[in-house]
């Protein structure tokens, strides 16, 4: 909280989506510090990523985590229909809704229903953390449809999302985010 014109003021309250298990992933400080020093100023965040227990801590940072079975395809629908519900059941209180391009197609639809209920928030904000790094010749149909997933997912974000971050400039460059779309550029493991 903070003070603005005499009267508390709440900060944002932003519902970031993170990728996959942050207890299993090598770059798990992007999600986990950014987390904790937002919190440190007062900022409200509810960072999800897939897990088992509900609500736990992950290097002392509370995580919300939603399970799904560990089949390719369907644990993305799962997991991110649990996102989905989370998001329009708290919308209301959401400023943000910060993500990467795997969940872009499934908050769409929460954007979606945004726009039809005329509301301004929450904003939707796509980070860029990769692109696709595939050798055409030796990588697999799998790789090769992931390629062309994220180089089709920066492409039709830069026509919905309210506003982009990215790992770097070249990579904001690199996937041609719009300049009045890029709202900022942060390494990975800032605090």
């Amino acid at each position: 909280m903070h003070e603005e014109n005499g009267r508390e003021q709440a900060l944002p309250h932003i519902v970031w989506i993170g990728p996959g298990r942050l207890d299993k992933i090598l770059d798990a400080a992007t999600w986990l510090e950014m987390t904790r020093e937002l919190r440190d100023l007062g900022w409200r965040i509810t960072l999800i990523c897939s897990g088992n227990k509900g609500v736990e801590s992950i290097r002392g940072v509370e995580v919300l985590t939603f399970s799904y079975p560990d089949i390719y395809l369907l644990r993305q629908l799962v997991f991110h229909l649990k996102v989905l519900w989370h998001i329009l059941h708290s919308s209301s209180s959401t400023s943000v809704v910060f993500f990467n391009q795997p969940s872009a197609p499934w908050v769409w639809f929460t954007y979606q229903i945004r726009k039809l209920n005329r509301h301004k928030h929450p904003l939707y904000i796509m980070d860029t953390r990769t692109v696709p790094m595939e050798d055409k010749e030796t990588s697999s149909i799998r790789d090769r449809i992931r390629g062309w997933f994220y180089n089709h997912i920066n492409s039709w974000a830069n026509t919905w999302v309210d506003g982009q971050t990215a790992i770097t400039r070249r990579m904001a460059d690199w996937v041609k985010i719009p300049d009045q779309q890029l709202w900022g550029v942060w390494p990975s493991g800032a605090n």
